[in-house]
Order: C-alpha cells, then structure tokens, then sequence
C-alpha cells in the first residue's frame, strides 16, 4: 500500500496474535480505521470501519465459513461437503 508523504501506518494485535486494528493516520487525524472482532473461540466475527460494519461472518460448529453478510446488504453464502471441511463446493451470492 502506497501512502502519501506524511503518513503513517500501523497494526494492532491481540493476545493471541490476530490483527484487531489498521490505522491510517496523518499524526493529528484519523482518516482510516478498521477494527476487527473475534468470537471467543478465535474465528473473525466481524470487520468494522468507522464503527460501521463492514463484512459480518458466521460458522458451522467444526470452523467452516457459511456466510459473509456485507455492510450494504449483500451476503456471500460458502457451502463445503461433508467428507472435508476445507473442500468449498460453491459461493451463493443474494442482493439485500
């Protein structure tokens, strides 16, 4: 990512060492943040940008993505099969 003269980019992490925030800043504002949050059990529950949802996910119980529903309404269904969790057999994608 290329950045004007001036600026400054950084990353913050939690315990466990995932990405919890992107800051873009000038020094004096903050003209881009993304925060990303977890469920307890280490899965990206949702990505946020100014406090606004960006992408929301959820899982099926073995860790499997089974949507991704985006800020404007749109959502991205992943189906996988039975015999393995990390085979992806198709994508729906639904407007609102």
């Amino acid at each position: 990512m290329g950045l004007d003269s001036g600026y400054y980019l950084w990353y913050d992490y939690n315990n466990a060492g995932q990405k919890t925030e992107v800051k873009i800043t000038d020094g004096t504002t903050m003209p881009y943040n993304v925060t990303y949050d977890y469920f307890a059990n280490g899965w990206l529950k949702d990505v946020k940008y100014g406090g606004d949802t960006v992408a929301s996910y959820t899982y099926d119980a073995v860790g499997n993505r089974l949507t991704q529903t985006n800020g404007n309404g749109t959502s991205t269904s992943m189906h996988t099969t039975a015999r393995s969790r990390y085979l992806l057999t198709s994508i729906t994608h639904s407007m609102g």
